[in-house]
């Protein structure tokens, strides 16, 4: 697999991975909401097209295995050497995941063996191939939660500040 590294506002690419949960999100009366700390560049260099397939896996996640409260986003930067370390956070009010269980959502075809991940239809391959992306990426996969306590899946990755837009004209 090959990245295709372009240069995309984080926010935008936050607010697409948004849009297709957000009907899901309203009928459960869900909050759904984002925040972007102010030191994340506003443009960066990166694979777009996979940055936005795992976020929305993991919105569809939260979204899916919660039933009141809230799912949120909220991306942080911290520096690795020459480049930037995007974290953004995914967290949810929902079932939550019992530690004995967390390293099996990272392994394909492998579900979670809860009364919740039973009432919902899956192939078990979407955090696989997001955990796979994040590496591709340059970063991680990981998550935090215990059973009825919600989850927050902390994705990182490496990206560089895209150039300042240079101005033409006379």
């Amino acid at each position: 697999m090959d990245l295709t590294p372009t240069v995309f506002s984080i926010e935008t690419c936050v607010e697409d991975a948004l849009s297709p949960v957000t009907e899901l999100a309203a009928r459960k009366g869900l909050d759904l909401g984002y925040v972007i700390d102010p030191e994340v560049p506003p443009r960066i260099v990166a694979d777009q097209d996979r940055v936005r397939q795992v976020l929305l896996n993991l919105l569809s996640n939260g979204v899916k295995f919660t039933d009141t409260g809230e799912v949120s986003v909220h991306v942080t930067v911290r520096s690795r050497g020459h480049r930037a370390a995007i974290v953004v956070r995914v967290r949810d009010s929902g079932c939550g995941i019992p530690e004995d269980q967390q390293q099996k959502l990272f392994q394909r075809f492998s579900r979670i063996d809860s009364s919740a991940a039973r009432r919902h239809s899956g192939a078990g391959l979407g955090l696989a191939i997001s955990e796979r992306l994040s590496r591709l990426l340059g970063g991680s996969l990981r998550v935090d939660s215990v059973a009825g306590g919600g989850a927050t899946f902390t994705f990182e990755f490496l990206a560089d500040a895209a150039p300042a837009r240079s101005r033409s004209g006379p």
